[in-house]
């Protein structure tokens, strides 16, 4: 035996003939053990004819041979690469498994149109297309509500009826300042706006908020957040409003800390309890940064969650718990 050895196989009834060598180009893969010289693997069992015989699709098998013979991958469509990907995991062939998922994640993209300026006016019409990995497993229909409709609040994650989802057909992206700001490139409109609908993907599936603020993470449940329906959480996560809320969204996890600082923790408890005024040498004392500590916030939001009612809230918290909720965006200013 040698490596130039002529094989006959018989593939679901269908013969080939190759080299020993063609199915040995991936020599890890169940083809190479199995026809390697010094491999104990026996190869498979031999018909009448004296070919090898191996019970699997004849059609998708000579793709794979042609691709151990070239290295070359055909143009194929999205369903044949998925039902090609399953050979050759059977086969444990490495190097095409990466083709073919390097294949699907270029046609597993969403296309985006933008037709106006950054004033909302008509302008040069924009075209992206975007990896469908951009957007996590936030839903199309999710994707199509938030940029071609206009829907900001909970509602995106409604299905609606009489859309048509066809992930094929292209977005066109609604003029919206509140989504727009000062940007007029679609690329950048699109990714930033993808992180936010990946954050409130994630608390619609877990019902949670979740704010890391200078490394310091606090977590509570969406019924909670929005127990004062006039403060900033309450009024986006409900009726989408009230923009300046967005700033909390331009981080992942609520990293508010990367838009303006708002609350910091330098200082320690007995600091704070000799000088509520006090500020640490870090920040501006004319700023409106409030000084606090973990335990404080955690207080805060501890009250938040045993009141019944905003007007008890009030009336168990202290001045410097509501400043916490009001910066959180918890509770409204007064």
């Amino acid at each position: 035996m040698s490596y130039n050895d002529i094989i006959q196989l018989n593939v679901g009834g269908k013969r080939f003939t190759t080299t020993r060598q063609t199915l040995m180009r991936e020599p890890n893969s169940v083809l190479g053990r199995m026809f390697d010289i010094d491999s104990p693997l026996a190869p498979a069992a031999i018909d009448k004819d004296g070919a090898y015989f191996m019970d699997r699709d004849p059609k998708k098998f000579e793709t794979i041979l042609n691709y151990l013979r070239e290295k070359n991958l055909p143009e194929l469509s999205k369903a044949e690469l998925y039902n090609l990907s399953v050979e050759a995991s059977y086969f444990q062939l490495s190097e095409l498994e990466a083709e073919i998922t390097a294949r699907l994640d270029n046609l597993e993209v969403y296309k985006f149109k933008y037709e106006f300026d950054e004033k909302g006016n008509p302008g040069t019409t924009q075209y992206v297309t975007v990896k469908k990995s951009l957007f996590d497993d936030v839903p199309y229909y999710a994707i199509v509500n938030y940029f071609e409709k206009g829907i900001r609040n909970k509602t995106i994650f409604d299905k609606i009826d009489f859309l048509a989802l066809d992930e094929n057909e292209i977005i066109t992206v609604k003029s919206d300042n509140d989504l727009l700001g000062d940007i007029n490139k679609l690329d950048e409109i699109v990714e930033i706006q993808a992180e936010i609908l990946k954050i409130i993907w994630k608390m619609m599936k877990t019902q949670q908020v979740t704010y890391n603020i200078d490394g310091h993470i606090f977590s509570l449940n969406i019924e909670t957040a929005c127990k004062d329906p006039e403060s900033f959480f309450s009024k986006f996560w409900n009726d989408g409003g009230d923009a300046i809320f967005w700033g909390f969204y331009w981080a992942p996890d609520f990293d508010i800390t990367d838009i303006t600082k708002l609350l910091c923790f330098e200082l320690d408890e007995d600091s704070l309890s000799a000088n509520p005024n006090a500020s640490c040498n870090n920040c501006d004392p004319n700023s409106d940064i409030l000084h606090t500590t973990e335990t404080r916030v955690l207080n805060a939001l501890s009250k938040l969650k045993t009141a019944n009612n905003v007007n008890e809230l009030h009336q168990i918290s202290t001045e410097h718990e509501k400043d916490i909720l009001r910066l959180m965006g918890l509770i409204r200013f007064d």
